[in-house]
């Protein structure tokens, strides 16, 4: 007989799928926030990786200008320092 008891209603739904759905509410927002914290953290990742591959290439090219003979090791030691870069900038958003 308890089954045909009216619920008890705050706001348009009974009270039992208001606290669902604001449970639901919470959860999405909680994802939501944890997608802009990952977003941000990529962001601020790709902006400082590439300011630094920006850096290392700078410095690769002056140094080559002023000892020739090395130039193609600084190129190699210029690309791999890009390649550990992007593999964080990579990471960053796990």
């Amino acid at each position: 007989m308890s089954q045909y008891l009216p619920e008890p209603h705050s706001g348009l739904f009974p009270a039992r799928i208001n606290r669902q759905l604001a449970k639901q509410d919470a959860q999405a927002a909680l994802v939501s926030n944890q997608d802009a914290l990952r977003i941000r953290r990529s962001v601020r990742a790709a902006r400082n990786g590439l300011v630094g591959i920006a850096e290392v290439g700078s410095l690769a090219g002056a140094l080559a200008n002023e000892v020739p003979w090395v130039a193609r090791q600084l190129e190699s030691a210029s690309n791999a320092t890009t390649v550990v870069i992007i593999g964080h900038i990579h990471r960053s958003g796990d």
